[in-house]
C-alpha cells in the first residue's frame, strides 16, 4: 500500500514529500497454510504447494531441486503407528509405494528424467516429509 504524506520543513519554503511504500496487504489463507505445513526438509528442493495435488493415496508434486523444475506423480501409503503403552496416541507416517513418473523441465516442456540413485533417494525422502507433513495437517483439522 502507497501512501504519502507533505512535511513542512521549519525555516524553509519547500515542502518535503515522505512516500511510504510498506506492504501492508494481508498474507492470503492458501501461502499462510503453505508455509507453515509444507516445510521444506532440504536446502536443495523447494516444494510448490500452488501447483501440487495430493489425494488420499495419491500425489502429483511439482518442485525444484538443485535449479531444475521436476514433476513427481506417483502413489503412497499411509501408515498409522500405535503407541503400545499408551492407547490414545498414534503417529501417522507415510510410505511411497511407487513413482508413476519423474519428469524434468527443460526446453520448455518436461521430459523423462533419470536420476543418479543418490539425488533419487533424497527426493524420495523430502517427498515423504512433505506427504507426511500434509497427513498430519488434515489429521489436525
Amino acid at each position: 500500500m502507497l501512501s504519502s504524506e507533505i512535511n513542512k520543513r521549519p525555516g524553509s519554503s519547500n515542502d518535503q514529500l515522505s512516500l511510504d511504500f510498506t506492504n501492508n496487504s494481508p498474507v492470503s489463507t492458501k501461502t499462510r497454510i503453505a508455509d507453515s505445513v509444507y516445510d521444506i526438509t532440504s536446502g536443495k528442493i523447494t516444494f510448490h504447494p500452488e501447483k501440487s495435488e495430493i489425494g488420499e493415496n495419491s500425489f502429483a508434486l511439482k518442485i525444484s531441486y538443485m535449479g531444475r523444475s521436476y514433476s513427481l506423480k506417483g502413489v503412497y501409503k499411509k501408515e498409522e503407528i500405535r503407541s503400545f503403552h499408551q492407547k490414545d496416541f498414534s503417529e501417522t507416517t507415510v510410505r511411497i509405494i511407487r513413482f508413476d513418473s519423474i519428469l524434468a523441465f527443460r526446453d520448455g516442456r518436461y521430459i523423462s528424467a533419470l536420476l543418479p540413485p543418490k539425488n533419487f533417494n533424497e527426493i524420495t525422502k523430502n517427498i515423504q516429509g512433505i506427504l507426511s507433513d500434509y497427513c498430519r495437517n488434515i489429521m489436525i483439522h
